[in-house]
Parts: C-alpha cells; sequence; structure tokens
C-alpha cells in the first residue's frame, strides 16, 4: 500500500515539475539578453558647471555626436555606443556606469564612448577616473587599465600623455605590443610621446592634491546611483523567479499539463454483524413509543383509579400438598383416579 501511495506522489511530483521546467527553458534566451544588458549597459551622461550639477533637458556646453549628428546634452541622457563627447571650457561631463565607475570628462576635452565594454578613448583632453572594477582609458598610442582605483589620463597636442595614479594601480600598455605592460602603483606618474616608450617617474604632491581633490568635489555632487543597475536585474529576475513559481502550483481540473495519480487498491473492510430485524423493529417501537411524565398529576390521578378499581384477587396456591395420605390438589384441579389396584 505504501508503494502505491509514494509512485503517486513520485509521478505526481515529476509531472508537476515538467511544466516549470519547460517555462525556465523558454526564458533561457531571455535571461541571457538580461544579463548581457546588465553587463554591457552603456553609461549616463550628466553636465557639472559652476561647481553645481545642471538639472535640464538641454544643457548648453555639451555636445554629443551620435552617428554623426551633434545632440544638445540633457540631464541623465542615456548614451550609446560610439557616442563622442565634447565639452568647453566650463563643463565638465560625468559618465556613470551600472558597475560603479565615474569619468569624469575634464573641460575642453573629446572622447569616444566604446562598445560592449567599460571603456573610453581620449582624443584630446582630461579625464579623472574613478572605478570599483575593471575599467580602461585608451589613447591613440597606449593604453592604462585598472581594477579600483583613481587616476588621471590626460592627452595633449602632438599625442603627449599624462598618467597620473592616485589610488590603488593601473597597469599601462603599448597598443601596437611595443613593449610589456608596465605596472604603475600609488603617487606614480608616466610621460610617453607619440609610440616611444614611456618615462616614469612619480608625480609631484600639488599634483596629486589636485587629483584627489578634485574628485573628491565632484563625487560630493553626484547622487549615489552605483547600484540601481543592477538592483533593476535583480528585480527583474525575482519578478520572472516568481511568475514561474506561480504559473507551477496547481491549477485545478484546467491544468493539463497535471496527470492524476495512480489509483490505489480500495481498503479491506471488515464485516460488521447487524441485529436481528425483529430486535430491531422492537427497539425502534420502544423508542418511538411516548413516555408518560411521572411527575404530571393528572397520569399519576389515572394511575391511582386504576389500581384502585381493580378488586384484589388472590393469587390461589398452585401447589399440591399431601394431608393424612390424601392427596390435596389446588383449586381449580381436577384429580385423576387412580387405576384399581388388582389383588
Amino acid at each position: 500500500m505504501e508503494d502505491v501511495l509514494m509512485d503517486a506522489r513520485t509521478e505526481r511530483n515529476t509531472t508537476s515539475g515538467w511544466p516549470a521546467l519547460r517555462q525556465w527553458l523558454s526564458l533561457g534566451p531571455l535571461l541571457l539578453i538580461f544579463f548581457t544588458a546588465g553587463a554591457c549597459a552603456s553609461p549616463t551622461l550628466n553636465v557639472v558647471q559652476d561647481g553645481a550639477l545642471v538639472r535640464a533637458l538641454a544643457i548648453p556646453g555639451v555636445s554629443v555626436i551620435r552617428q554623426g549628428t551633434r545632440l544638445q546634452a540633457s540631464s541623465n541622457m542615456s548614451l550609446q555606443a560610439r557616442d563622442q563627447i565634447q565639452t568647453d571650457a566650463a563643463s565638465t561631463a560625468v559618465l556613470g556606469y551600472d558597475g560603479g565607475a565615474r569619468v569624469y570628462v575634464q573641460p575642453n576635452a573629446h572622447v569616444d564612448v566604446e562598445s560592449g565594454k567599460e571603456s573610453i578613448f581620449v582624443f584630446l583632453g582630461a579625464v579623472l577616473t574613478k572605478v570599483k572594477g575593471a575599467f580602461e582609458v585608451k589613447t591613440k598610442y597606449a593604453t592604462g587599465g585598472a581594477k579600483g582605483t583613481e587616476y588621471l589620463v590626460r592627452v595633449d597636442p602632438g599625442a603627449h600623455v599624462r598618467i597620473v595614479v592616485g589610488e590603488g594601480q593601473i597597469g599601462l600598455s603599448s597598443n601596437s605590443g611595443r613593449w610589456q605592460t608596465i605596472l604603475l602603483t600609488v603617487g606614480q606618474a608616466s610621460w610617453i610621446v607619440g609610440d616611444g616608450l614611456p618615462e616614469i617617474g612619480q608625480a609631484s604632491p600639488e599634483e596629486l592634491e589636485g587629483l584627489r581633490s578634485r574628485i573628491k568635489n565632484l563625487d560630493s555632487l553626484m547622487p549615489d546611483s552605483s547600484g540601481l543597475g543592477t538592483a533593476a536585474i535583480m528585480t527583474g529576475i525575482f519578478a520572472i523567479g516568481v511568475g514561474i513559481l506561480n504559473s507551477s502550483r496547481p491549477r485545478g481540473d484546467d491544468d493539463i499539463d497535471r496527470q492524476p495519480p495512480a489509483s490505489s487498491p480500495p481498503a479491506k473492510t471488515t464485516p460488521q454483524t447487524t441485529p436481528k430485524a425483529e430486535s430491531r423493529t422492537t427497539t425502534q417501537v420502544q423508542s418511538q413509543a411516548p413516555r408518560a411524565n411521572p411527575e404530571d398529576p393528572a397520569t399519576t390521578r389515572r394511575r391511582d383509579a386504576q389500581v384502585g378499581s381493580q378488586p384484589s384477587v388472590a393469587k390461589p396456591d398452585d401447589r399440591a400438598t399431601w394431608k393424612k395420605n390424601t392427596l390435596v390438589l389446588p383449586q381449580g384441579s381436577v384429580a385423576k383416579p387412580e387405576p384399581p389396584v388388582v389383588k
């Protein structure tokens, strides 16, 4: 019996799990797109002017060049891959990434948003970078890659590149592979001219202090939105999971995917003996007969009257006795004569 019930439960659980599994498989491409979009999300653009964050639909001083068309920047503007950003002498463009990285494009700069990963290309001018994960700043001849650091990359006219590390460390590499990757740590700086070999040295205290204070001041103007992209992704995944769990619950008779459990053999029953029909009938008659209330005065009077109206009759003695060798019979009895004794 237990084996049959266990098989039924196993079959029910197996068949009811197939709809959820099919839904997970069908949502696979959606989840892949979801994760890919979160990992490769393009940054958002904001602008700082006169020491304050500008909130407007159209912000002069910062231009976005998209597929050859010049657009005016706006607050929280979504950027696309291959967008180019240009700033004037009074504006700083702030690129914010979902991973928490921020790039502060300094005045009179021109950069390009790289596609597919967190990196930018600097044509001209300076950028201040504060990252929490992997990030790259590329120039024409060299690339600075970092993990969790603050640094400056400045490109001057004539392909002169200046790199200063304020926090953490970066790996400086040649785009053409002319030299091996060089590790720069806190306080170090590098000069690169064209495709030549980099010159490594120490940054001046004034340069380091200016780099750190500038990043700190710009950070204080920005809302903490580093976790919004991740939170949105997790919320979407949670909503999908809840929908799948709800859809995998039993739906009643209209759920065509659920199979009925295997029928179990009927349980053995012990035959019960029933009383005879006469006894059952007698019991029913007795239970249906009304009972008189012994405390009812009318009933008591009737009972007393009936008892008083009936004469008391002495019950004859139905026992036979012998008296002086003579058999005395009870009243109403007839003595049969004994047959004569023949001598």
